[in-house]
């Protein structure tokens, strides 16, 4: 949680990127877990990973804004890790 988040931040405040992009396996159910620990777990959408041999992937997409509402959630029930 605590690299996710300074990744986030670096990305965003740091080198102005608009959108952070993650494209995970589906069946990396830790990774959801924690994209949802973060608050960020209902920007993903299912994908086939290239020509579907390789099984489906979660593509996280989301903005600062989105980041920010995350973050805001993060400090409100005392879990920020920064």
């Amino acid at each position: 949680m605590e690299a996710l988040s300074a990744i986030f931040e670096y990305g965003f405040y740091e080198l102005g990127v608009e959108q952070i992009n993650l494209n995970p396996f589906k069946i990396n159910e830790p990774f959801q877990g924690l994209m949802r620990a973060l608050g960020l777990g209902g920007t993903g959408k299912v994908l086939l990973a290239g020509d579907g041999s390789l099984g489906e992937q979660i593509a996280y997409r989301f903005g600062k804004e989105k980041w920010e509402e995350a973050k805001k959630g993060l400090k409100e029930r005392g879990k920020w890790p920064l």
